[in-house]
């Protein structure tokens, strides 16, 4: 071999990527193929559910029963591709669909006043609307990411050497000590309340990016135990701070996107961990109704000036017994069982809207035409609208609210009850092939680059975005925007070009610090370059 060709062959790495869980195997590998531990419990899970929704069926709701399980296969079908190797790519549509099964799905099972006053049909056809809007998706962003990248070799930005792990806790960090200090009301203190929102984009987006990753590491072994611990502190304090203002379906999104990377980097599910968060999540969810009834409601000026670190213990201790004794609601009445369900229920405004639309039309876009005003930085036009604004008109149109209620109370409405309140049918239609040609494009776009390059951090940009179930299109749109302008600013500063190998696209992530202590590309290439 000449010294050109091993030159040539050196330069080329390992890339690690997520594009399918089975087990990784080199070329002389006879072994047998394993099982695959992500498809089972898929599998399983989906069986859990249709078993419920049998049960439920039987008690008197088989109309409910029946559109619940349609929803639950349809959002559960994009993931079980991705499982089983037929989807490629980061799984970012996947992740959009599954919250689909609890907002939607397992509501047509529940017994509140809104299903109950609905006739069987139209709950049947509101299943089959739902389902079909998942499955058309679906279809186009498969189409898209069946396959493999074509290309092999490609120049990558890619955070450089094993400061990428540093720079991973660094950007945790940041978010950490922005939500305390948020929390703590010393962002106002110190004079930075102009550029919260900036601020809060680039921590969100950046302590997005380093939670998926360290934790996808951590799935794999490759951090040491203090690292683990480090990680497990930072993170903690970061959501107990998010979560200090007693809403946590923020901190539960961040808390998703972990365990999505654990799992992705493992291949195991960490059933310790997900048991104990939820029995944390659902005891927090019934006692912030506790707590909101003495801090907003009767104005306790305990912690009026905000939520120091060191008040933690007995803040969190407080709310976890108001949690432990039932208290579920602002007049001290005790809660059946604590409904983690309730805060989710998007099946209930489509029902509404549904039913109101024939008295009040659509709202022909009204919402979408307010997205670029969204992407406009505030510290640049300080009066311009606000996502909660634009997600406030749908809930005026329908006469829900009056304007004066709007500006304290927000309704959440979701992508798909907003593509319906704007354009009707035709426009869930539109938006599921928008959605899934969105996703198909950039989990293509992504397939086969390292969690640590431009393109990998993109993608686990937009898994973000995408459990974030509840959001409007203004709301993911601004979001995404800032997000983009974080993650170019970090190309520039910290990644540098790398040639990379998109042979190992369809296998799991090899050795992720393998790839990273990998020299630099610094000769010319024939490949075109792209970011």
């Amino acid at each position: 071999m000449t010294p050109a060709s091993r030159k040539s062959r050196n330069s080329t790495v390992p890339v690690p990527n997520l594009s399918s869980p089975e087990p990784a195997r080199t070329e002389s590998e006879a072994a047998p193929k394993k099982g695959n531990p992500l498809a089972i419990t898929a599998y399983l899970a989906l069986l859990a559910l249709v078993a419920f929704a049998i049960r439920e069926g039987s008690q008197g709701n088989p109309s409910g029963a029946i559109a619940g399980t349609l929803v639950i296969i349809a959002s559960f079908f994009p993931g079980f591709l991705w499982a089983i190797g037929k989807a490629k790519g980061f799984p970012i549509f996947p992740i959009f669909a599954a919250p689909y099964a609890i907002n939607y799905g397992i509501h047509f099972m529940t017994n509140d006043a809104i299903l109950a006053a609905t006739p069987p049909a139209e709950l049947l056809a509101s299943g089959i609307q739902i389902t079909g809007f998942l499955l058309l998706a679906t279809a186009v962003w498969y189409s898209l990411v069946s396959k493999p990248p074509s290309a092999t070799e490609v120049q990558a930005r890619v955070i450089h050497g094993n400061r990428a792990i540093a720079v991973l806790f660094a950007f945790l960090a940041a978010f950490s000590f922005f939500y305390v200090a948020n929390a703590a009301g010393w962002i106002w203190e110190w004079g930075l309340g102009r550029f919260y929102s900036i601020l809060r984009a680039f921590t969100g987006a950046f302590g997005a990016l380093s939670t998926f990753a360290l934790a996808y590491l951590i799935g794999k072994g490759e951090l040491p135990k203090p690292q683990r611990i480090l990680f497990a502190v930072i993170l903690t304090c970061g959501l107990m701070g998010m979560s200090s203002g007693f809403l946590l379906f923020q901190a539960f999104g961040v808390w998703l996107l972990t365990i999505v990377g654990y799992i992705l980097g493992g291949k195991r599910m960490p059933w310790v961990v997900i048991g104990v968060s939820i029995l944390i999540f659902s005891t927090l969810h019934v006692g912030k109704y506790g707590m909101r009834h003495k801090y907003w409601s009767l104005g306790d000026p305990t912690y009026a000036a905000g939520v120091k670190p060191w008040q933690y213990p007995a803040f969190y201790g407080e709310w976890v017994a108001f949690g432990l004794s039932g208290t579920k609601d602002e007049a001290g009445e005790e809660s059946a069982s604590p409904d983690m369900l309730e805060r989710s229920s998007l099946l209930q405004m489509y029902l509404m809207a549904k039913s109101l639309s024939p008295l009040y039309g659509h709202l022909n876009g009204a919402t979408y035409a307010k997205i670029p005003e969204l992407v406009i930085p505030r510290m640049l036009v300080e009066n311009r609208t606000t996502p909660t604004r634009v997600n406030a008109l749908i809930t005026l149109h329908y006469r829900m609210l009056t304007p004066e209620e709007s500006e304290h109370t927000s309704v959440a409405w979701g992508l798909f009850n907003e593509g319906y309140a704007n354009f009707g049918f035709p426009g869930l239609a539109g938006l599921a092939i928008f959605l899934g040609g969105f996703a198909g494009l950039a989990g293509r776009w992504s397939m086969g680059y390292p969690v640590v390059s431009f393109r990998g951090l993109m993608a686990i940009m937009l898994m973000n975005l995408a459990a974030g179930f509840d959001s409007s299109s203004g709301t993911l749109v601004a979001s995404m925007f800032q997000s983009t302008v974080a993650i170019v600013g970090l190309s520039v500063v910290i990644m540098q070009t790398r040639q990379i190998s998109l042979a190992g696209a369809t296998v799991p992530a090899r050795e992720f610090n393998e790839v990273l202590r990998k020299p630099v590309l610094r000769r010319k290439s024939r490949i075109t370059p792209v970011s």
